[in-house]
């Protein structure tokens, strides 16, 4: 079976960022734990909040509508890109 490659670059992406947040989760969480402070859910909420703000700061540049647009991509990216268009003026 064949893939196409626009499949398989944002799964492992996405799956890249969230294994490494992951793991410095469970990193910070030993540490913390170790040294008698710190709350399991405080550390979380921290730490995915980075995450969040980075999504939100590249979702809201006007930049990123043309770095898809340069994408060469299929009807079903050119619908994508349009959805993300009416939804960047959702973000701050």
């Amino acid at each position: 079976m064949v893939l196409d490659l626009w499949v398989i670059i944002p799964v492992a992406a996405i799956w890249q960022a969230i294994h490494t947040l992951r793991q410095r989760y469970g990193l910070s969480r030993i540490y913390a734990k170790k040294a008698g402070y710190g709350s399991a859910r405080l550390d979380g909420l921290v730490l995915y909040a980075w995450m969040a703000a980075a999504i939100a700061a590249v979702g809201s540049s006007r930049g990123t509508l043309d770095l898809f647009s340069r994408a060469m991509l299929a009807d079903q990216g050119a619908g994508a890109v349009r959805v993300l268009g009416t939804v960047r003026s959702f973000a701050p």
